[in-house]
């Protein structure tokens, strides 16, 4: 329904929800979840209506006489309806904080016109000003000594993030979804999600989901991270793999906050606990940071046996020669990275909008076609070749309608749930009308969100260059390798791509600025194109200063 359809958009929105999740996830619910929704169903549409928009605001105090929606026409009884309900609380007490969030400065002046205030401070001022003499909580009409104005606080919200959280399996995305994509501003591939797909298959997945999002909060908040880690969700084993990684990805994030606040010891006991790719590189710093070298060079070593991924590899031989020093121990062999060759180049000025745009332009010839693409032409041509794959029904991944991927994208096996379209989108790639192919589909999808493909950065001429000048073997080992690591093999490519249109041929170029360097995501990139004959260069750029 688009939102100029009806001035009740928004509650028909909600309503779908409240349908969805009784079909699909009763099971799951407890007594007082159904109870919501048996009561939210019994009130009166101008109850039903003010409570949604309540709801759908980031805050749960308001000023009662500041509630004005026009389509709700008797205000004070859905107040009332919703109070007895017990969604609300009428004539609130609140603290310092809500005060301030609710009233303007002319109104807390006046309210504190004997404290001292200033009309040059700003509210934040008055407000720890304040603080440590008022700590406590009272009506809105005490703060303000007037007669007649009361604030309401709602009472549900734990109940409607459960349920926020049951339809999109996730707390970062909010009601707002349904306006934006009713306006068109984001537009989803349309999948049949039949009611056995679902995000949670137990209350223990749903539960430790929202455990972990208070925890993060508090996180976020500064609460101390050695208060934090023994509240983490003491048994996982029972959980879905796709909410133990979860939980895995935040102790990852605790031992990081220890870390930055120099805690090693707090860091070294997280990080062993902890599953998370990329854990183990972590705790070997943090052995170093404790002077432990011989735990370090250990880990080293085993890291070197089974590295989690390339990154982990590549750090982990950055790290080897000084710890090997440390302990005066012969350096093991490791392979090194191939370096990509490079070349020199001075513009005759300062670049005016960004050094790649500026090389680009320098270098372009009538036959010599130079595109500033970095990650988005072959993540987005992966997006293109692989639609099918990526929106391929597969169990669990799709289940409610505003998914821009599906929720196993990045799980390990992704690949192997998705052999069959995988095998299709490869095959494609040795067909004589390749690029009719992809740019029928980039224009028949254009604008749809897909997690890998750029809409706006590409066009026709750009698909037609690199179908026509890069070999269909070079897309087949890149995407194979980005296949491999779809979350951290999306990036790292190189800033241009050169187009011999007479040739048939081309080059990518990796631009380096003065005192920049080729990041390590990248290095991995260069060494596996080099080693499969995919032509790159490293230019470095000088201009008079």
């Amino acid at each position: 329904m688009h939102p100029n359809d009806s001035p009740l958009y928004y509650l028909a929105n909600f309503q779908f929800v409240l349908a969805f999740i009784a079909a699909r996830y009763d099971d799951l619910l407890e007594s007082p979840e159904r109870a919501f929704i048996q009561q939210f169903q019994a009130l009166p549409r101008d109850a039903q209506a003010l409570l949604v928009r309540l709801i759908m605001r980031s805050r749960d105090v308001f000023i009662e006489n500041a509630l004005n929606y026009v389509e709700i026409s008797a205000l004070r009884p859905a107040l009332q309806a919703l109070h007895t309900a017990g969604f609300i609380e009428q004539n609130t007490e609140i603290g310092l904080e809500d005060l301030f969030c609710l009233c303007k400065k002319a109104d807390i002046l006046k309210a504190f016109s004997a404290a001292g205030l200033s009309a040059k401070q700003s509210k934040a001022e008055m407000q720890e000003m304040l603080s440590h003499q008022h700590p406590e909580s009272k009506t809105l009409e005490d703060w303000l000594k007037l007669d007649g104005v009361c604030a309401v606080r709602v009472l549900v919200r734990p109940t409607v993030d459960t349920f926020r959280l049951l339809f999109f399996g996730n707390l970062y995305q909010d009601w707002s979804e349904f306006v934006i994509t009713d306006l068109g501003h984001l537009r989803y591939e349309a999948i049949v999600i039949p009611e056995t797909s679902r995000g949670f298959t137990s209350r223990k997945d749903l539960d430790t989901c929202l455990q972990l999002h208070e925890l993060r909060i508090c996180l976020e908040a500064g609460e101390p991270v050695h208060e934090l880690f023994p509240r983490l969700p003491s048994d996982t084993s029972t959980v879905s793999p796709a909410v133990a990684s979860r939980v895995a990805k935040f102790v990852f994030q605790l031992g990081q906050a220890a870390e930055r606040g120099k805690d090693w010891q707090l860091a070294k006991t997280i990080y062993q606990a902890c599953g998370y790719k990329g854990s183990r590189h972590r705790l070997l710093r943090v052995h170093e940071q404790l002077s432990d070298w011989p735990a370090a060079f250990a880990l080293a070593q085993d890291i070197l046996l089974a590295p989690s991924g390339e990154d982990e590899l590549q750090a982990t031989r950055r790290a080897l020669p000084r710890l090997a020093r440390k302990l005066k121990q012969p350096l093991p062999i490791t392979h090194e990275l191939t370096q990509a060759a490079t070349d020199s180049l001075h513009l005759n000025e300062a670049p005016t909008v960004c050094v790649e745009v500026s090389v680009a332009e320098a270098i372009s010839r009538d036959n010599r076609q130079v595109h500033y693409v970095e990650n988005t032409l072959f993540s987005s041509l992966f997006g293109l070749v692989f639609w099918d794959a990526i929106f391929a029904p597969s169990p669990g991944a799709f289940f409610h309608p505003f998914q821009s991927g599906p929720a196993d994208l990045f799980h390990p096996d992704f690949a192997a749930r998705r052999e069959s379209e995988l095998a299709a989108g490869f095959e494609s790639l040795t067909s004589n009308d390749l690029a009719e192919r992809l740019i029928t589909r980039w224009q028949s999808k254009f604008g749809l969100q897909n997690p890998f493909v750029f809409w706006q950065q590409l066009d026709e001429v750009l698909i037609k260059h690199a179908v026509s000048c890069i070999p269909r073997a070079s897309l087949r080992v890149i995407f194979t390798r980005m296949l491999a690591d779809l979350k951290n093999h999306r990036s790292g490519f190189p800033d241009l791509i050169v187009f011999d249109t007479l040739e048939q041929r081309y080059e990518l170029i990796e631009v380096k600025a003065p005192n920049d360097r080729v990041q390590d995501n990248q290095a991995r990139w260069m060494d596996y194109f080099l080693r499969h004959d995919i032509p790159c260069r490293v230019v470095h750029v000088s201009w008079p200063t």
